[in-house]
């Protein structure tokens, strides 16, 4: 069973005095709160750099700048920056549909699609019988994040000659399949 903030909120107030609630209300539920926003911050960060590689690639970003919407955003204000038309198109693909597309122009090797495919997989978990996540599953999705974070990289640096760009693409790759082969072999077994 899973709670929200408010629900939470709620039941500390059916079940405590006026005095605890208060201290529930202002020590600990800031720290819930915190700790809520904090819980899949890494998966989130991977979502977004995903996102932003895809739509540079996609041509979607008409200058340096690369711009990530939320839904409240106007977005036509940064016509001058940002193709809406791509942007709106790679915004409605689901995360497999971008690793996929980062793998088949071969800006991602098959191990790094293996281990973002993957960790998608233990994502999606959320959504089952199993609310939560375990801390070497945050640890691995902020670890995807960092490896992303290095494509992003090499496809931003125009001074890479191909060799060193191919070069930092094999030490990754190498990298991480050592990560999955290490994070298939902690998380299939039980835990205590």
């Amino acid at each position: 069973m899973t709670l929200t903030l408010d629900q939470l909120r709620k039941l500390a107030e059916l079940n405590m005095d006026r005095k605890h609630y208060e201290v529930y209300l202002y020590l600990i539920e800031p720290n819930i709160k915190s700790m809520l926003e904090d819980y899949l911050k890494g998966w989130q960060n991977l979502e977004t750099t995903v996102l932003r590689l895809v739509m540079k690639t996609k041509g979607a970003y008409k200058t340096s700048l690369e711009v990530v919407f939320s839904e409240e955003d106007n977005k036509e204000r940064f016509e001058d920056r940002v193709d809406i038309s791509i942007y709106n198109k790679v915004a409605k693909m689901d995360f497999y549909q971008k690793i996929k597309y980062l793998h088949e122009k071969e800006i991602l090797g098959n191990s790094t699609f293996a281990l973002l495919d993957f960790l998608r997989k233990r994502r999606n978990k959320i959504h089952g019988y199993e609310p939560a996540f375990s801390e070497i599953e945050r640890e691995a999705f902020s670890l995807a994040h960092s490896i992303i974070m290095w494509f992003t990289i090499i496809n931003s640096d125009s001074s890479l000659s191909v060799q060193e760009r191919n070069r930092i693409l094999q030490m990754s790759e190498i990298q991480t399949s050592n990560i999955l082969n290490k994070l298939k072999e902690i998380l299939s077994k039980p835990m205590n």
